[in-house]
């Protein structure tokens, strides 16, 4: 974790195309080219001049834009990482031997065994699932749930401990600066991505060996538990007033909401103060909640609430669970993987990467003092000046490492992860998902790395810190040996993206240490901001505003960058196109991909630059060259 100013160490990746050898330059242009279809006009249909013919020269099965060919040459360089190093399953109790040995078990996981997961997770300490019990009593004519010991609360709060969230309850987390814990108990939401329904319930009841007649019983039992909790959120969902909210510590907790208070306990044993503070958000529907519960548990009738958790349970861990195991140990073990790649590439470390990023990195912080300089906006200066000293904290990571990275502070973050075994994917997986969610209590802004998993640049407002993974600073992204004009219009585009993100709605919601804050609520409240926001909202109604809002800073940034830099020679010797046209042509190949919405991202950058319109010399009106731009900065 660096200072953007400060001394940067960095790993980086050449990729050879073919057998022939050509200059990385060569071979970016050479895309560039191939890609292009002259026939559309690039002030009205930009996305299919720079991008008309990507798809077919350089798509493939595995993937059909940029930052997934990127991703694809990643994974086969660690792929073949993970398949080489044997030794380590010897050194169970490493890091790397942990990744090993969890990049093992996935590559044995056969998913007709995925109720195995409940041999680990149980309702009851010696209970049975009613859903297996009935399951293994099937024949009998009679049997009966021993509920005995059985507590509600305290099952939420165990399934809560594996990550499991937004089912009867929903809980978020918050740490102040001074350490103290705030646990928030708030609504669920009704957002199920794909409905559900008996029949395809049943069907994957009957894949996991269910006879036909229960799985059509239980999927019907579980379409109407779904149908009345979801009528239930909706319901609830309305904004809570604040007569409705409720604020205790965790000391209070315990005498005024003793269920609550055993939730937490099962979820976080031993690990809260009596000092940790708990909002209710919605005490209506916790209220609702309680007295449910006890109505159900009074009716002996629980068992079909269990069920209903344990199906929405079953369903979390196969849709957590990432079929590919490259993926799969980047998504529970990035901070292992990350340093196994930095290890075994280390001789490329002494290579000369240094200056070149230094000087994006350099050239980016200084270009977007001078937009917030120019106040393009006519912010007040007070204003403007919380805004420079936000940006002055900004940091960066490459490879999301902590600081002075060593195999021992490695070890140390997977010292929770224990008793991992090679052939048993379902209990290592419920395993390093308890260490994702306790990993995520961590008094963030103490840490030198982002406790997220980046896959590609990001910003993390948690953090104030910008992240680019080692699989970014590869071709045809990056090359040290560029020219600049690539290095600009791409890499240095993304930069100026994320840091961008430390100024937008969300950003400005926390401080320069990356904790929340108002302070910057005279900003987010302004006159210009909003109208900024409103303007990118209408351009594209439904897009994401936040990264429009980033998309517009750091083209401007990047396209500053490069002339700033090069004013001497700014066309490159080796292409007649002009240095302009070629500089938005080459960030256009970040959104070759073939879903319609890199077309509208794409135009949506370029309509709101007015270097692309001088670069190509587009009428005042015409598409993509509007009368009226969105600009803040």
């Amino acid at each position: 974790m660096f200072k953007i100013w400060g001394f940067l160490c960095l790993c980086g990746i050449s990729i050879s195309w073919g057998h022939v050898t050509f200059s990385p330059s060569f071979k970016q242009l050479q895309m560039i080219e191939e890609s292009m279809n002259s026939s559309y006009d690039p002030c009205e249909d930009f996305y299919h001049y720079a991008c008309g013919y990507w798809q077919s020269k350089y798509a493939t099965a595995d993937y059909n834009e940029m930052m997934g060919l990127l991703e694809h040459q990643i994974n086969e360089e660690l792929k073949k990482l993970l398949d080489k190093e044997d030794d380590l399953l010897d050194e169970s109790e490493s890091a790397l031997g942990k990744l090993k040995l969890y990049y093992e078990s996935c590559m044995m996981k056969e998913n007709e065994f995925l109720l195995n997961y409940f041999d680990y997770v149980k309702p009851a300490a010696d209970s049975q699932w009613p859903l297996l019990q009935v399951l293994e009593e099937y024949e009998s004519e009679d049997w009966e749930w021993p509920a005995e010991g059985f507590d509600i609360y305290k099952l939420l709060g165990i399934l809560q401990s594996y990550d499991f969230n937004n089912v009867l309850i929903k809980i978020g987390f918050h740490r102040l600066w001074n350490g103290t814990l705030q646990i928030h108990f708030e609504v669920p939401q009704a957002n199920e991505a794909v409905e559900a329904t008996v029949e395809g319930i049943a069907n994957a009841m009957i894949f996991l060996k269910f006879p036909q007649e229960l799985a059509h019983k239980y999927a019907e039992e579980f379409m109407e538990s779904q149908d009345f909790w979801k009528d239930n959120y909706q319901s609830y969902e309305k904004e809570s007033e604040s007569e409705n909210q409720e604020y205790l510590s965790y000391e209070e907790l315990a005498k005024q909401h003793p269920e609550l208070h055993i939730l937490i306990e099962a979820m976080l044993p031993g690990k809260m103060t009596p000092e940790d503070m708990v909002f209710i958000t919605n005490k209506d529907y916790y209220q609702f909640l309680k007295d449910y519960l006890a109505s159900t548990m009074a009716s002996q009738n629980i068992t079909k609430i269990v069920n209903y958790l344990q199906m929405k349970f079953l369903d979390f861990l196969y849709q957590d669970a990432i079929n590919d195991c490259v993926k799969e140990v980047q998504d529970k073990m990035d901070m292992a993987l990350s340093y196994m790649y930095f290890k075994e590439k280390s001789k490329i470390k002494e290579e000369n990467y240094n200056a070149e990023i230094l000087k994006i990195v350099a050239k980016i912080y200084t270009n977007l003092l001078q937009l917030l300089n120019e106040n393009h906006s006519k912010l007040e200066s007070s204003l403007v000046d919380k805004l420079k000293e936000k940006i002055f904290h900004l940091k960066l990571n490459i490879g999301n490492l902590p600081e002075k990275v060593s195999e021992s502070k490695i070890d140390e973050f997977y010292d929770n992860v224990k008793d991992l075994l090679e052939n048993n994917y379902f209990k290592n997986h419920l395993i390093l998902l308890r260490h994702r969610f306790f990993k995520r209590l961590l008094n963030y802004q103490k840490q030198t790395y982002s406790l997220s998993h980046f896959t590609s640049t990001g910003y993390d407002e948690d953090v104030n810190m910008v992240v680019v993974p080692f699989g970014y600073l590869q071709e045809p992204l990056y090359h040290q040996d560029y020219d600049d004009i690539f290095i600009w219009s791409l890499l240095g585009y993304l930069m100026g993206h994320e840091f961008s993100h430390s100024l937008d709605q969300t950003g400005l919601k926390h401080d320069a240490q990356g904790m929340e804050t108002t302070m910057y609520q005279d900003i987010l409240e302004s006159k210009q901001f909003l109208e900024t926001m409103d303007c990118l909202e209408a351009q594209h109604e439904g897009s994401n505003v936040a990264e429009r809002f980033a998309d517009t800073i750091g083209i401007r940034l990047a396209f500053r960058a490069y002339v700033n830099d090069n004013r001497s020679h700014l066309q490159p010797r080796f292409t007649y196109i002009p240095w302009n046209q070629l500089f938005f042509l080459n960030t256009a190949q970040f959104y070759c991909g073939s879903n319609d919405e890199d077309a509208v991202t794409l135009h949506q950058i370029v309509k709101n630059s007015e270097d692309f319109a001088q670069a190509f010399q587009c009428p005042l009106g015409s598409s993509l060259n509007p009368e009226k731009r969105c600009r803040l900065f």
